[in-house]
This record gives C-alpha cells, sequence and structure tokens, in this order.
C-alpha cells in the first residue's frame, strides 16, 4: 500500500486509493458519467501511476462516442474525496445494501 507522506501531494493512483477517494469521468459530449473502479484500475495501470487527467486520459475513451462516430478523447476525470462521516463508514446497513 501506498505510503502518504506531507505535505501531500495526491499525484498517484496509489494516493487516491489510500486517502479514500475515488475517480470518475465525464463524457463532455454524451455526458456518460463512469465512476472507475480504483482495485482494478490500479491493477492495470499500477499503483505509482499518475492520476491527474494527463496521466489517464491516453488511456481511455468513450465506447458510446466511439460506436457513434464521434470525438471519443472528449472527456474529463473527477476526483471525489471521502467526505462521509465515520458513522456512515461504519453504518452496517450501507454496507450491506451496496453502499459505503
Amino acid at each position: 500500500m501506498t505510503k502518504l507522506t506531507y505535505p501531500l501531494t495526491v499525484d498517484t493512483l496509489g494516493k487516491v486509493k489510500a486517502l479514500g477517494s475515488r475517480i470518475s469521468v465525464n463524457c463532455n459530449i454524451c455526458h456518460k458519467h463512469t465512476m472507475l473502479d480504483m482495485d482494478k484500475l490500479i491493477e492495470r495501470l499500477g499503483e505509482d501511476h499518475g492520476c491527474m487527467d494527463a496521466d489517464l486520459k491516453p488511456r481511455f475513451h468513450c465506447e458510446r462516442c466511439r460506436a457513434e462516430g464521434r470525438n471519443d478523447k472528449n472527456f474529463s476525470f473527477i476526483q471525489h474525496a471521502d467526505a462521509r462521516s465515520d458513522a456512515a463508514i461504519k453504518n452496517d446497513y450501507l454496507k450491506a445494501k451496496g453502499g459505503y
């Protein structure tokens, strides 16, 4: 697991995961929004792979736009910080329902 050092710079996929954050991708043409599976992404690219737009963009395309013959590289990434309370994290009901 990635070790966090301070001052904190969140610049790798491993650090995003270590902070409990997630990354989503949003197509700016068809507005398709997908939350990425951090475990699969790290398995595929490695925990030291960059997490910035320029690091990830070459590895992705919008399947819907590609199928329609549109520009399939007009999308952006969003990092979602884990802003849940401790109570929400420990909530067994949410865990059982596939929530947090």
